[in-house]
């Protein structure tokens, strides 16, 4: 378990502790789960444009870019056509 995740549940017993309301705790954990749903498309969204840079990079266009043939923003246009 890592560092940030044990401060967490840390934070979040202590929180229990003041016996808060269940419609509070329903919130509280409906907002947990909507940012972990947020952190995990933000994630998805990152690796989707690693895999197309990746296969930019490979591509004959990036090579024209290297040789000076095509603009950078030329070759990716080409590229995701």
């Amino acid at each position: 378990m890592t560092e940030q995740r044990q401060k967490l549940l840390d934070r979040f017993d202590k929180w229990l502790d003041s016996k808060p309301r269940k419609q509070i705790i329903s919130a509280q954990c409906a907002n947990i789960a909507e940012e972990y749903a947020e952190e995990q498309l933000r994630l998805h969204v990152v690796s989707q444009h690693r895999e197309l840079l990746l296969g930019f990079q490979k591509s004959e266009y990036f090579d024209l870019y290297e040789q000076g043939v095509l603009e950078y923003k030329d070759a990716i246009e080409k590229y995701l056509s």
